[in-house]
């Protein structure tokens, strides 16, 4: 539902948003093909360490093409050739920043540390600091940008990746016995497999809220974007 929703309209989009979109449709693919990898081995990772690496690669394409998206910054014009060219420059930081992420901290315990790398530690470690960053992104786009269609689309998925930071940050603690998770299992499965309706309300929000302000500049006051 969170790909259909994204690729709705498709033709009635502007470039960029079907870049913006067509990239979040593409992490939430990803995801899709995970959770049926999961459901075919029933869940047992540990049986192959070749699929559980497969299902981490997933989940960090999930990820990179989530935070490849912000960066594209869409509700914002670019300012020439030199605002283009520092609009590039943010997209290869930021694939650096996750793919070496990935490859410092999981890579070699994978390579290393079998027994440690079966134990999700630090698997679940690096998803929540994914989210940590695309809630904290997320929230810096949500009070910084004024067009309200945008605002909208980030507020949707700002709540869905919220939902992944209190669940993956929960999990890392009960894995690491510093607290035990305050809710079920059901509770878990159906609010982490609800998530894909936020993004799906996210890109009907871009389309279904009367514009009101025209699209801002890159200067319109991205604190995270400063920041960076």
């Amino acid at each position: 539902l969170g790909m259909a929703g994204c690729l709705s309209s498709w033709s009635k989009r502007s470039q960029e948003e079907r870049r913006f979109f067509g990239l979040v449709a593409l992490g939430l693919a990803a995801w899709g093909v995970e959770q049926a990898v999961e459901y075919q081995i029933k869940a047992q990772w540990e049986q192959d360490l070749r699929i559980s690496l497969l299902g981490d690669a997933l989940y960090v394409l999930l990820y990179l093409c989530l935070i490849l998206a912000l960066e594209l910054r869409p509700h914002a014009r670019t300012r020439g050739a030199a605002g283009s060219r520092l609009r590039w420059l943010d997209l290869g930081g930021a694939a650096v920043m996750t793919l070496g992420l990935f490859a410092y901290v999981v890579l070699p315990v994978f390579a290393y540390d079998v027994e440690t790398y079966l134990g999700y530690v630090p698997s679940d470690g690096l998803y929540s600091l994914f989210d940590l960053y695309l809630v904290t992104r997320l929230a810096s786009l949500v009070i910084s940008t004024a067009h309200p269609r945008w605002r909208a689309t980030y507020g949707w998925m700002l709540a869905g990746a919220s939902i992944w930071l209190v669940f993956d940050l929960s999990e890392t603690l009960e894995l690491l016995g510093v607290v035990t998770r305050p809710f079920g299992h059901r509770v878990f499965d159906t609010s982490w497999f609800l998530t894909p309706l936020l993004f799906a309300m996210a890109a009907r929000a871009r389309r279904e809220i009367a514009p009101e302000v025209a699209a801002g500049s890159e200067d319109e006051g991205d604190f995270f974007a400063e920041l960076w």
